[in-house]
């Protein structure tokens, strides 16, 4: 299991932030409808397991379809000082890439601090399927 807890600051603070809105949003949904499981994929998976490779969009797929009222985004400072957002990709799509057909069976639970899990069930992908799924793109980010 992976933590996000609330005094992580950074990228990390800014994941977790975005991730109590989407948990507040869903906390709206009838309770028939939850929880809802989120798959993180790309660059934020890749944060969630090495701590590194900070990256601007979160790539995640979801366990039912859903509608998203409004931006799902935080900021925070990098080691630079400069002022950086993360935001939920919503053009992501994990059938446009090789995945492996238990990667969401098998992926690994992040438990953050303040969010419900049976409201929000935040999951990321093992780092085999996370390989997987890079090398199949094999953009030339992907290759660096």
């Amino acid at each position: 299991m992976i933590k996000l807890q609330a005094n992580t600051a950074g990228y990390g603070g800014a994941l977790r932030a975005m991730l109590l809105k989407l948990a507040a949003e869903f906390s709206k949904f009838p309770a028939t409808a939850l929880p809802v499981s989120m798959y993180i994929a790309g660059g934020a998976a890749l944060f969630l397991h090495v701590g590194e490779r900070a990256t601007e969009d979160v790539d995640a797929a979801f366990s039912r379809r859903i509608l998203l009222e409004g931006p799902f985004n935080a900021s925070y400072q990098d080691e630079y000082g400069q002022t950086r957002l993360v935001y939920l990709d919503r053009n992501y799509n994990d059938t446009l890439g090789l995945m492996h057909e238990d990667a969401q069976q098998d992926s690994i639970p992040v438990m953050v601090d303040g969010v419900d899990g049976k409201v929000l069930d935040v999951r990321v992908l093992t780092p085999t399927d996370l390989a997987v799924s890079k090398l199949s793109r094999f953009s030339e980010q992907d290759r660096d």
